[in-house]
């Protein structure tokens, strides 16, 4: 019997036309929701890594403690199937491995997203996938999902890094009766110079997340309740980003109600709190409540609407950068429609409160529509656009002064990219980038382009 879930991505592309992840079952598209969510799609996917498994991969900044909530929903739909028949490239009794192989080559012509002196480089990046399975009785699962790779800037090498993302991580899945537990590990890494819309002049700001966290789940036929206890912590992995330095508590509570074989409402609810190593932002809590539904009329087209309340309360502990407590409310509509079998679209918009990366609060309106298209079984076309309009205030140096300014921003970024799979196990991926950034501040308006070619091997 199927509940409602959140559909299966991890929490981290919110541009490009989706994510086709590297998982035991192969391929799979999915598209934003929220900022964290997402919503699969059933039109064939080569792969698209340049645009989404390992290159600039962006963190998903939504209020933390609905993202992470967002995410072990994912988590619990992705792990549905996983219990079946999976491909693997090595099997020993009940325990497979699928493992793949990865390149890419970037050029971009504005890696710090500046006006004024923008940094052109050519970025290679190989790099492996895993993806393998252990259950332990027939419903308890152990697996691991990861993916490794060097960034290596052919130009400015002070910017190579390591980088780690993950669909699902190191998860335990542990059924007892009505009661499904989970433990998971989720390393992420987020860079973050495009295409978030709301920083520019960044220099090397990345980071590493690692989310470990304990999720249970009462399945109660047409109610299933969720409970979550999360601890994320937050690494820049440049000192230049050091400020970014966090730990992060997060409780999560879900409740879903299924009124209707096809609909489905809830409530969900969170409370966390973040610390940060150095006093440049302020350290916070939040707490959101909301609703959330999710309306199938039929099996080609899916309606998840969700709106709540979030509030921020800051400590005042940064002497740089005072913040204000603030509230208001959130609001997301995310559909997809599979037009025919080989053309899907999407969209997501909304509106929201998050945190900055350079500034305590941004207040943001968003859309994002995209489409993915099967032209023949060996070739996939994608596209996607994505708008924000945004306001914060943050500490920085600009025209020439430092101190804090307010800003109001606007974001056009598109992505085109086409998948050719000349053979089942092999994927050539080939997309190009757009990024358009407005600003009242003229130095933070800049324009970035950048082409991606990727290949990506599954040895099975």
């Amino acid at each position: 019997m199927r509940h409602e879930s959140a559909p299966p991505l991890p929490p981290r592309l919110r541009f490009g036309a989706g994510l086709c992840q590297m998982t035991g079952s192969g391929i799979r598209v999915s598209v934003p929701s929220h900022r964290a969510g997402t919503v699969a799609l059933r039109a064939s996917c080569g792969v698209g890594v340049g645009a989404s498994l390992f290159l600039a991969a962006a963190s998903a900044r939504a209020q933390e403690g609905l993202r992470i909530l967002l995410a072990n929903q994912v988590a619990t739909e992705a792990r549905t199937g996983q219990l079946s028949p999976q491909p693997y490239t090595f099997k020993v009794d009940d325990f497979s491995l699928l493992a793949s192989s990865l390149f890419s080559l970037e050029l971009n012509d504005n890696i710090n997203a500046s006006r004024s002196e923008p940094l052109a480089d050519a970025i290679v990046a190989p790099g492996i996938g895993i993806a393998a399975r252990y259950p332990i009785t027939p419903r308890n699962l152990l697996t691991l999902d990861v993916t490794l790779a060097y960034r290596k800037y052919l130009r400015q090498d002070n910017y190579s890094t390591w980088t780690v993302n993950s669909v699902s991580g190191l998860g335990f899945d542990i059924w007892w009766g009505d009661f499904w537990f989970n433990v998971h590990d989720r390393p992420q890494y987020s860079q973050y110079t495009f295409p978030d819309a709301s920083v520019a002049e960044t220099g090397k700001t990345s980071t590493f997340d690692n989310d470990i966290g304990i999720g249970a789940q009462w399945n109660l036929n047409d109610l299933v309740l969720n409970l979550g206890y999360d601890h994320l912590n937050t690494t820049a992995l440049y000192s230049e980003g050091d400020y970014l330095n966090r730990a992060t508590e997060v409780v999560s509570a879900r409740g879903a109600l299924r009124v209707h074989p096809r609909f489905t409402v809830g409530t969900e609810a969170t409370v966390s709190f973040t610390r940060y190593d150095q006093i440049l932002l302020n350290d916070y809590q939040t707490y959101s409540l909301g609703l959330f539904g999710d309306w199938q009329p039929h099996s080609a087209l899916r309606l998840q609407p969700r709106v709540g309340y979030t509030l921020y309360q800051f400590d005042q502990t940064s002497p740089s950068l005072g913040a204000t407590d603030t509230s208001t409310w959130y609001l997301d509509l995310t559909g997809t429609h599979q037009i025919t079998d080989a053309l899907s679209v999407y969209l997501s918009s909304g509106h929201e409160l998050r945190v900055g990366l350079q500034s305590e609060l941004i207040e943001d309106w968003y859309a994002r529509p995209g489409a993915i298209w099967a032209l023949q079984r060996k070739v996939t076309v994608r596209g996607s656009a994505s708008y924000e309009q945004g306001n914060q205030t943050f500490v920085g140096q600009t025209v020439g002064a430092l101190g804090n300014f307010n800003e109001r921003y606007d974001w056009l970024g598109t992505d085109l990219g086409v998948d050719y799979r000349p053979v089942e196990n092999f994927t050539v991926s080939l997309d190009y980038r757009l990024g358009l950034r407005g600003s009242n501040l003229d130095d933070r308006n800049y324009a970035q382009n950048s082409v991606i070619l990727a290949l990506l091997y599954r040895f099975k």
